[in-house]
């Protein structure tokens, strides 16, 4: 599993050819990609609602990290 953070995200977001991301060289490596829902946070902070079915999709295939004691 790959934790991944705020920027590596924003990279996928802004690149026009998403398959030259980092995001996309991460996953040739690896299947099990995660976020703790503090990046999920930072990105929703930033994210205009047009934008909003990107990142929906996203986090639909992204394991989702809580924030707790554990």
């Amino acid at each position: 599993m790959i934790l991944l953070d705020s920027s590596v995200l924003i990279d996928l977001f802004r690149k026009k050819d998403k398959s030259k991301s980092y995001f996309f060289e991460l996953l040739s490596e690896e299947n099990d990609l995660a976020i703790s829902t503090i990046t999920q946070y930072e990105i929703g902070i930033g994210n205009k609602s047009s934008s909003s079915e990107f990142w929906n999709d996203l986090y639909g295939k992204l394991i989702i990290l809580p924030f707790d004691q554990n």
